[in-house]
């Protein structure tokens, strides 16, 4: 009996590729929501940053890159 352990490898790579795209997908969603709807509590935050077009192009490659 024969196995195979390409099939397990690559299920365990797509499983990596998922899970980091999980974690990195936060950022993105959070820029998209603070573009669309801008909070004024933020306009002196040190956080606003976040909602800046710079950053959420960062974090989509970011998030595509993982």
């Amino acid at each position: 009996m024969k196995s195979n352990i390409a099939m397990p490898v690559w299920q365990t790579i797509g499983l990596g590729i998922i899970a980091g795209m999980r974690t990195s997908s936060a950022p993105v969603i959070v820029n998209e929501i603070l573009k669309r709807h801008p909070a004024r509590q933020l306009s002196n935050a040190p956080l606003k940053f976040i909602r800046s077009a710079n950053f959420g192009l960062l974090a989509k490659m970011m998030a595509a890159g993982s």
